[in-house]
């Protein structure tokens, strides 16, 4: 223990209320003997652990690798499937394997092996029966009534039930589960993802006032957008009335010019080109005044002007020219008066036609106005891109057509991995506890597992948003994170909206997250040193050593041979899990691409001085035996120690090349210095040993 105590008498006095005098620069103890009792007030304290050896190179050097081979009760554990009878003498005959996050590499081929082998549980037929039965009653519709003395329906939860809307488990039919939503039928009839689901129900249950204090802060939101939805409905509503009364009896052209103020705001498509309906007016040829109802207006009452017909102006362009061009005829007197032809007929140039001067001719566009010009002034279209420009939802199904209020689901980003490890350890890997103290292993991540446990998660936190009054339609994914995701800004979720699922239980990952291998580290380098870097390194050759492919320690760390950690979970003190973006057969299997290194690095946010405790010498490694010790690998036994186990003779090597030359503290210091270290792991310790294609 190390306590914080004043230094000065006058500071203990005043701490313990006594009275205060001239102290001055006074000790609070002054060479006390063994029967002086003194007593100091502790401002802090705090625990703290030393040990004489366990430096990280040594604890490094303990580590075993080891692959999780298929008798060492690792990945799985039997749970007892009999039904038990008054009196019956206990049986374990007929078992299933319940499994956890974790699984050893290859258990799809042992799942498969027990399957072949396994005889079916007695529960399966009754418990179809329980579950299609809790599925009708909660479709019927129930009338309370108090004089009604009936019992409610207490049967077994229909996981998933809400987001896809079940209305039926189904059994499968030749090894297939039925479509579109096979994983409902699987999850609900499999036992072991039944159990994983309660697993997801349970921490609900255990911690449902922290995650509703997470919701009920996220409600205001929630409200505030269907407080914009009611007022787009109502807008909506009425602007349908009067696009039924007014609009819809109007001619197409009509409907241009009315509909002018909004011809900025819409495209038409021109060839190859998309311009708004405005420039596309602007560019037929008509006057831009046909279209301006403040030009009209002025025309018409303040000028007199009775002649502007920007409808006939519209049905002109059709024709490809506008305005149309009159027709002139010759001016010639035969028309006059017969008394008055004879007289003018004999003056000059009476003979000679002139025609009537015509109007100019412009050549026009012609402005598509038909039923399909109407379509882009739909009201519901415009009203609902808007509103998504200011509701930002995860997704889009959460508004519906009408513009009904939103069932909205809040989300809650914590990593649900913890509150499965603080259930029991079991849960995540079962048989945990059978890896060996300083172990390292590989498996794989459980798909299946996880995605039932999400399922139990969000069913159980669904039913109680609704029984606390909370806004929601029970569809939407509370919780989409799983592990502790490395990214630092927007991490991928783990599992997709599970209304979008459609695929087998396990196939459901979110798009954009990869395959995933799971690197387990247990035992005194995750106590001691939790910030352990951890990666991996891919050479490209296959069968060669870290030796002889990096003699010098220095594999490249570019993006194409560092592949860095995807996820991180810690599992009580000495377990750690990291997870990287592998697959199996990439490592170890037929499509096996390369040579995988799994390095664990000191951290070197710190200098560390001193000599190694590690009585290993690096030669002793295989693959390493020509390589020399230098000044780094030293350790307490080569150098000369005093009778209570100190260094403090530092004329001797390594500190001095010269027995006579005295060594600086630069000198010490430089000698002393350890290096950060790392250690490499190749993938063929942590695996079975397999054949490559």
């Amino acid at each position: 223990m190390a306590f914080l105590v004043p230094t000065y008498k006058i500071a203990v006095q005043a701490a313990f209320g006594l009275g205060r005098n001239d102290a001055g620069n006074e000790k609070a103890w002054v060479n006390p003997g063994d029967d002086d009792i003194i007593k100091l007030p502790v401002y802090f304290s705090w625990p703290f652990s030393t040990s004489e050896s366990g430096d990280f190179e040594q604890i490094a050097r303990n580590l075993k690798p080891t692959a999780i081979m298929e008798d060492d009760q690792v990945g799985t554990r039997a749970v007892d499937a009999n039904l038990m009878t008054p009196l019956a003498d206990p049986k374990f005959d007929r078992f299933f394997l319940r499994e956890g996050a974790l699984a050893a590499p290859n258990s799809s081929e042992r799942r498969k092996r027990y399957a072949d082998h396994s005889e079916p549980l007695p529960l399966t037929k009754p418990m179809l029966s329980a579950l299609n039965e809790s599925l009708k009653a909660s479709a019927e519709t129930l009338v309370e009534n108090i004089d009604d003395d009936v019992d409610p329906l207490i049967t077994l939860p229909v996981y998933g039930r809400y987001f896809r809307q079940t209305e039926e488990i189904i059994p499968p039919e030749n090894e297939q589960w039925p479509d579109p939503t096979p994983w409902t039928h699987e999850l609900n009839l499999d036992f072991r993802h039944r159990v994983a689901a309660s697993f997801g129900t349970t921490a609900v249950q255990n911690n449902q006032d922290e995650y509703m204090k997470e919701c009920w802060a996220q409600v205001g939101e929630i409200r505030k957008a269907n407080e914009k939805l009611r007022l787009t409905k109502a807008g909506y509503l009425i602007s349908k009335v009067i696009e039924r009364k007014h609009l819809r009896p109007l001619s197409n052209e009509r409907f241009a010019l009315i509909a002018t103020p909004f011809h900025g705001y819409f495209a038409a498509t021109d060839q190859d080109s998309s311009v708004s309906v405005k420039q596309e007016f602007a560019e037929s040829g008509i006057s831009p005044g046909v279209f301006s109802s403040t030009f009209r207006r002025v025309a018409n009452r303040q000028i007199g002007i009775k002649r502007v017909n920007p409808v006939r102006a519209i049905e002109q362009t059709k024709t490809g020219f506008y305005p149309r061009p009159l027709q002139g005829r010759a001016a010639t007197l035969s028309t006059a008066p017969k008394i008055l032809s004879d007289v003018l007929n004999k003056l000059p140039g009476a003979g000679i036609k002139y025609a009537a001067p015509k109007k100019e001719v412009i050549p026009s566009k012609k402005v598509d106005i038909s039923n399909r010009f109407r379509k882009k002034f739909n009201i519901k279209i415009v009203l609902k891109n808007k509103i998504r420009k200011i509701i930002r939802t995860s997704d889009d199904h959460t508004i519906s057509e009408d513009f009904d209020p939103i069932m909205a689901h809040p989300k809650i980003n914590k990593s649900m991995y913890f509150a499965l490890k603080n259930l029991s350890n079991d849960y995540l890997l079962p048989g945990i506890e059978n890896i060996a103290n300083n172990g390292v292993t590989l498996c794989e991540e459980n798909r299946r597992f996880i995605e039932a446990y999400m399922v139990g998660l969000n069913h159980e936190m669904g039913r109680e948003l609704v029984w606390r009054n909370f806004p929601t339609d029970q569809r939407g994914t509370v919780f989409s994170y799983f592990w502790d995701q490395v990214a630092s800004e927007n991490p991928p979720a783990d599992i997709k909206e599970i209304h979008k699922w459609t695929n087998n239980l396990g196939d459901n990952k979110h798009e954009t997250q990869p395959e995933t291998l799971v690197l387990v580290i247990k035992g005194d380098i995750i106590r001691r040193y939790p910030g352990t870097i951890i990666y991996v390194v891919k050479s490209t050759g296959k069968g060669n050593y870290w030796s002889t492919e990096y003699p010098q320690n220095d594999p490249p760390m570019d993006d194409t041979h560092k592949i860095d950690p995807v996820l991180r979970a810690r599992i009580g003190l000495d377990i750690l899990c990291v997870g990287f973006p592998l697959s199996l057969e990439a490592v170890q299997g037929p499509k096996r691409d390369g040579e995988y290194y799994f390095i664990l690095q000191e951290n070197q946010d710190l200098p560390r001085f001193g000599l190694d405790v590690a009585s290993k010498r690096i030669e002793e490694a295989p693959g390493c035996e020509n390589q020399e010790i230098n000044v780094d690998d030293l350790s307490w036994s080569d150098v000369t120690l005093d009778n209570a186990g100190y260094l403090t003779k530092f004329e001797q090597p390594p500190f001095v090349d010269n027995v006579s030359s005295s060594p600086t503290s630069a000198t010490i210091a430089s000698k002393t210095y350890q290096l950060p270290i790392r250690v490499a792991i190749h993938a063929s310790e942590l695996l079975e040993d397999r054949e490559s294609a």
